[in-house]
């Protein structure tokens, strides 16, 4: 979703495609977004698992790996389309 989003932002102009810092910005929101939603939506805390900071550490990792790939994916095929430019990549 994260990689999506950053990548349709980047279609549209919002934000550049030469940058991944602020792609990387929304990704990271995004999953600040989602730790408050699995703590006070799913009713899931720390107290349920084995470290209190696997709630936050034990996630990351793959979190960011994927939207990187899914990132990578996404612009790609925006740019075989023919939708934003490659010279900005």
């Amino acid at each position: 979703m994260a990689a999506g989003l950053s990548s349709m932002l980047t279609f549209v102009g919002l934000i550049s495609s030469a940058t991944g810092i602020r792609a990387l910005l929304i990704a990271i929101l995004l999953y600040v977004i989602s730790y408050y939603a699995a703590r006070y939506v799913m009713h899931i805390t720390p107290d349920q698992l084995p470290k209190r900071r696997d709630m936050i550490i034990a996630g990351l990792f793959p979190y960011l790996v994927t939207w990187f790939a899914f990132w990578i994916l996404f612009n790609t095929l925006l740019v075989y389309l023919g939708l934003i430019d490659q010279t900005g990549f």
